[in-house]
């Protein structure tokens, strides 16, 4: 496989920006350039359809919101709006600028490559931050007209060509916002926006400047009141323009008023001449053939086709792809198109490309062309005749070239055999892709059966309406460790379990008799609390040897399946079809049994995961689920069964403060010298009771009896925990660009067979493997890095093990907006992304080579944590530095007792009992946790190598104070959070002044009760006396308070006079963060 230079680079993007009206553009010219534009996401795609590649043009930092083609198709602009706007013009055609290239045909053996655009001009802050909410270029290809997405909104027109970086024009708009902006083809100088209620026309000179016209519009003229407008366009050669409207009505405008027919109003002056019905549901878009025909699209996602007085010529119906958002034509239409060319007999219509909202994309082609693919369509043709309408079948054939999620993607995993991966969201849609061949292998849409109708009641019958289609919403999906069987979690609560093959449903919930009820379980019903988060099921979870299913849902709860085999007749589910066949007695057959339901948490479930099992229990199945209650609770699953229910092993506090975020298994320690692994953490150890040195001759033979697990918290921090005991065996400092970490995943290393196969075609209903069948037993593979994401936009690799190096961290800009999942594919040569609202899935390569010259480029050792050590980033020269180097010999000397007569010996290391009295000298306070932590961190990190570390060096204190400490300083803010709760435990209150919690100031008052009360309930608790002599201590030499805490105190007076912390500040600018007072 061809490596790239980044550590990630966009292979391929499955998505479609579907409600970007007129966003999909045909690039092709009859039979030669099967090209068109669309955009994904926050990146504009070429796609070649006849040979399947992409271009990917990047350079967004947010989602696509205006696109627009020349007229030759030569030139594509995409625009964004939103925080750093950019507006990008490409060149789709570069090599046109050669003369010796020029007449070559791209594509060719002796021409240019085909996706070959490059970017010639980028705005960047355009229309003063805002952005582009429509863009145009006009007929001439000579101006672009841009419609900004200001509060008060502006259109400007720019001579693209030149070098300016400011517009020809501006206008500020006055009135509503407008949503659409479309250029005379005959005129640039006339320009035509669109609203929701009103229509503005344009007109400018390079003279006389810009004007805003508002046309005439009289309801009382027509006795009609229009709908809301949708979209609007010149038509030429008769000096009008149109508007189509929600309800199906297009505005006819036209430069004179019924009032006077002959008296031209003027340039840009517009009035309503006629209101006209052409569809019955809204008109999303209008388009022109050439001069010669006027195109709509509808809402019902019927085309339909008028001559130039909007008389109707034909329309195509039944395509049944949603609603129509663009429609393009293969032609340039600078010559009349051919009869024979024309997807219609004996009218000049070019083939065209359509989008509708379903995020689906199709080529309509002449019936009868020589398709690839056998399984094209046919669009319904009507034609008008005179008073009646005739219907043909012979209509177009209709190749779909593009089908993606066409709403909000929440569910995402990879197949873990064979290349391929299964996609879901809230539409409903079950997508499994071969991201080797780019096309979707099946698919499938749960739709909501409708209720049966009732055969008494007549009148509801007589009026019955075409019914709204409701979808189940999939929220989580999950293959099987052999790929066979994928569970499903919905929404509403119920979970079904497919046939990876056929997404048919296996088995359902059944009643005690074993009779299937239904073809899914339900995990979690609704409820009247309205403080519940929902019933949805958010994750699901197949346990190594294939034989056990877990899932959480919203309501906190973890559910366990388990897989077993019973002989007899197997009775079929009702409304599924082929789902489930009946078989003979005697036959074997497997069945889903739900154990039970262990509620063990009371925040969200933020991981769920089987252990894998360990060397020394190889058949035990381990079920651990996290939880931003800051607890992981343990399950037995063996000893689990349906009358006992779930059985709850231990729930363990993992955190004090901060939340989990994320978890992940973390991947097998390997512990025997001679099979080292590269990514053995220097953190493990035989179990949390070593007290004294390993004899070192065992440790040949050394088996891990512990598995660990990786969690991200709210304070940056990456940990490693002890998945026997969930104690913390190692803290890291994570990455802290793009906010909060939201997932871990483990990525396998990409193998050099796999890498070979990753270039070469494959047979997809293979697994990679080479086996014909799928098989759960493990293939040995090594894990060396991470992949993680932020809660928003961000997606990164990092290096194991972790130690705080800031250089093993990268990140980009995955998506525009939060990313819903990320996923590694089973070869470890990509790594899949979900967007949630911009419902598209990015398919990354991973290209570790990049990421290993970045890490050896931050330095070694000590070199990459020296610039985090204080902000001044001197490094070894910095006073900061020289001061913890000084507290550092000073220990040594502490130990050895400050008033010794004895000569001193000064080594390179300190005893681990220091490590607490030097991070408080530093200005770093940890609990008694932290000080725990961080000694058995130290004491246990050479346990691989049979050693009880007792002392530790100067480096290694510098890394554990950088990867300890918190990142950023406490504020004034957080503190006064805090004593929130001191308020609410003020003793007197009424119970409901105790439920609620009040917001406080810095004068806000707080009783000295309520601040002992917190104290002794919460955290790191502390007795009435610790407190007294705590308080004596710190207020005895100030002659205010006379070493006594006052009964009442301000916010203020507490922070900084009681404890001392004064706001930090530096130079004349003061800010928010609170630093300790040294004394």
């Amino acid at each position: 496989m061809e490596q790239h230079k980044h550590v990630l680079a966009l292979n391929w993007t499955f998505g479609l920006n579907r409600s970007l009206v007129g966003g999909v553009h045909s690039l092709a010219e009859g039979s030669a350039r099967k090209v068109l534009f669309y955009a994904s996401s926050h990146t504009g795609v070429l796609l070649d359809w006849t040979s399947g590649k992409q271009q990917l043009l990047q350079g967004h930092c947010n989602e696509i919101s205006a696109t627009a083609v020349t007229s030759n198709k030569r030139w594509i602009v995409t625009a964004d709006k939103g925080e750093n706007p950019v507006l990008i013009i490409w060149d789709t055609m570069p090599h046109m600028i050669h003369q010796n290239l020029a007449n070559l045909v791209p594509g060719t053996a002796t021409g240019p490559p085909l996706l070959n655009a490059l970017p010639i001009k980028t705005m960047f802050d355009i229309h003063d931050g805002a952005g582009v909410v429509s863009c145009e270029f006009s007929s001439d290809s000579k101006y672009l007209v841009t419609l900004g997405n200001e509060v008060e909104q502006t259109i400007m027109i720019w001579s693209w060509t030149t070098e300016s970086e400011e517009p020809l024009r501006k206008l500020v708009i006055h009135g509503e916002p407008q949503k659409s902006v479309k250029i005379n083809p005959e005129d640039p100088f006339e320009i035509v926006t669109t609203g929701t209620t009103t229509v503005n026309f344009i007109t400018w000179d390079l003279e006389a400047g810009i004007e805003q016209h508002v046309p005439l519009l009289s309801s009382k003229d027509f006795l009609h009141n229009p709908a809301k407008f949708t979209y609007s366009m010149f038509i030429p050669n008769r000096g009008q323009a149109i508007t189509a409207t929600a309800d199906g009505d297009v505005v006819v405008w036209a430069n004179h008023s019924l009032n006077n027919l002959s008296s031209d109003l003027g340039k840009g002056k517009m009035a309503c001449v006629k209101f006209m019905k052409l569809h019955q549901s809204a008109i999303n878009y209008l388009t022109m053939i050439g001069s010669t025909y006027i195109v709509t699209g509808g809402e019902d996602g019927t085309i339909k086709i008028f001559d130039m007085q909007l008389r109707l010529i034909l329309w195509f119906e039944k395509m049944k792809a949603g609603a129509i958002m663009s429609v393009s034509f293969c032609s340039t239409f600078t010559k009349p198109t051919e009869s024979k060319d024309s997807i219609v007999s004996d009218l000049n219509i070019p083939e065209m490309i359509v989008c509708t909202r379903q995020s689906k994309i199709m080529y309509m082609r002449k019936h009868g062309f020589r398709s690839e693919k056998p399984d094209a369509n046919k669009a319904v043709v009507s034609r008008q005749a005179s008073a009646s309408g005739e219907e043909s079948n012979e209509g177009p054939e209709i190749e779909v070239l593009l089908e993606t999620q066409f709403e909000s993607v929440h569910a995402l995993a990879a197949h873990p055999k064979m290349k391929r991966f299964a996609v879901g969201g809230h539409s409903g849609l079950l997508q499994v892709w071969d991201y080797a061949n780019k096309s979707v292998v099946n698919s499938r849409i749960f739709e909501v059966p409708p209720p049966p109708e009732d055969p008494n009641n007549s009148h509801a019958t007589k009026n019955k309406t075409k019914a709204v289609v409701e979808r189940y919403r999939i929220e989580s999906i999950a293959y099987s460790a052999c790929g066979d069987i994928l569970g499903i979690g919905f929404s509403d609560g119920t979970l079904r379990i497919l046939d990876a093959a056929t997404l048919a449903e296996i088995d359902g919930q059944r009643s005690v008799s074993g009779d299937i009820l239904t073809p899914y379980y339900i995990l979690a019903k609704p409820t009247a609390d309205k403080t519940e988060t929902g019933n949805s099921v958010n994750k699901v979870t197949f346990s190594p040897c294939g034989n056990y299913l877990a899932a959480s849902d919203s309501q906190h709860a973890v559910s366990l399946f388990k897989k077993e085999w019973k002989t007899g007749p197997k009775k079929a589910i009702e409304g599924v079809g082929k789902a489930v066949e009946k078989l003979a007695s005697g036959d074997t057959y497997t069945v889903w049994t739900q154990i039970g339901k262990c509620k063990a948490h009371y925040k969200e479930v933020i991981s769920l995961h089987f252990i894998p099992p360990t060397q020394l229990e190889p058949t035990k199945t381990r079920l651990l689920s996290t939880s931003s209650d800051r607890h992981t609770a343990e399950y037995d699953v063996a000893a689990s069964s349906i009358t006992r229910g779930i059985k709850l092993v231990s729930l363990k506090r993992i955190e004090q403060t901060a939340r989990p975020l994320a978890a992940t298994w973390h991947p097998a320690l390997r512990l025997n010298p001679q099979s080292q692994s590269p990514m053995s953490l220097a953190v493990a150890e035989t179990n949390d009771s070593v007290s004294e040195k390993l004899d070192a001759t065992s440790v040949n033979n050394f088996t891990p009896t512990d598995t660990y697990v990786l969690t991200c918290n709210s304070d940056f921090k990456i940990r490693l925990h002890n998945a026997n005991t969930q104690l913390c065996r190692k803290t890291a400092l994570g990455p802290t660009f793009g906010g909060n970490l939201r997932a871990l995943c483990v990525v396998p290393d990409a193998s050099v067979e796999a890498s070979d196969a990753a270039a070469a075609p494959i047979d997809t209903e293979e697994p990679i493997h080479g086996s014909n069948t799928l098989s759960a037993q493990p293939v040995a593979q090594t894990f060396n890095y991470v992949a993680y994401s932020t809660f928003e936009k961000v997606v990164g690799l990092t290096k194991l093990p972790f130690d705080g190096n800031p250089h093993k961290f990268m990140g980009l800009i995955a998506h525009p907006c939060r990313v819903s999942n990320i996923v590694p594919t089973c070869d470890g040569l990509y790594l899949l992304t979900s967007g949630m609202h911009d419902a598209a899935v990015h398919m990354w390569s991973i290209n570790p080579a990049a990421l290993e010259a970045q890490i050896a480029l931050g330095g070694k050792d000590l070199e990459p944590f020296l610039d985090m050590l204080d902000e001044t980033g001197a490094g070894e020269s910095s006073p900061f530095y020289k001061e913890m180097e000084d507290y550092f010999y000073y220990a040594q000397l502490r130990s050895q007792g400050e008033d010794a007569a004895t000569t001193r010996l000064i080594q390179d290391t300190v005893n681990i009992s220091e490590i607490p009295a030097i991070m408080q000298a530093m200005g770093f306070y940890p609990s008694e946790n932290d000080i725990e932590n961080m000694i058995n961190e130290v004491k246990y990190s050479a346990v691989a190598e049979g050693d009880i570390v007792e002392d530790i060096t100067f480096p290694d204190l510098i890394k554990l104070y950088i990867n300890h400490r918190p990142v950023f300083d406490y504020s004034e803010a957080d503190l006064l959070d805090a004593l929130r709760y001191a308020v609410k435990n003020q003793p007197g209150l009424s119970p409901e002044e105790k439920a609620s919690l009040p917001e406080l100031t810095p004068d806000s008052i707080i009783g000295k009760e309520g601040l002992y009360s917190l104290l002794q309930q919460y955290g790191e608790t502390m007795t009435r006396e610790d407190l007294l002599v705590s308080f004596r201590a710190l207020l005895l030499n100030d002659a205010v308070y006379n070493a006594t805490l006052p009964e009442k105190f301000s916010g203020r007076q507490f922070v900084e006079e009681i404890m001392g912390l004064q706001p930090a500040t530096v130079g004349a600018v003061q800010k928010s963060d609170i630093a300790p007072a040294r004394k």
